[in-house]
């Protein structure tokens, strides 16, 4: 007999709920989004990822880097999933922010044009 009673082990315990109720840490979300500035990589090529800081709710921030072809990437998911908010059949409607295009550019051009995107950037996270 285990439950009430005794076992091999001596004097059994009282049943435990194994399943332990723990509180969920309270959501937290993103307060403020400001981009501070670009950083060359070379791994595994050459280009520039823009340092993003994160403020949370909880008072908590942290940097997160993204390539420009990641908030192009997310633009034409937004676009395709949301056409009247992309402004598809009447462009004054549009509440999806504007986003630059990519550019193909030579090699000397390549910080300057991400230089010149930080700003773009930047008001896109916060309108996003």
């Amino acid at each position: 007999e285990v439950l009430g009673g005794k076992d091999r082990f001596g004097p059994a315990r009282p049943a435990r709920r194994w399943a332990r109720r723990t509180a969920m840490p309270p959501r937290r979300s993103i307060v403020e989004v400001k981009v501070l500035d670009v950083q060359k990589r070379r791994v595994p090529n050459k280009h520039y990822v823009y340092i993003i800081r994160v403020t949370w709710s909880s008072g908590a921030t942290e940097a997160i880097y993204r390539r420009y072809s990641k908030f192009f990437d997310l633009q034409m998911q937004m676009l395709d999933k949301f056409p009247m908010e992309g402004g598809q059949k009447d462009p004054k409607q549009r509440i999806i922010p504007f986003l630059p295009g990519k550019i193909l550019f030579r090699r000397s051009h390549i910080r300057d044009v991400a230089v010149k995107r930080l700003i773009p950037i930047d008001e896109y996270c916060k309108v996003s």
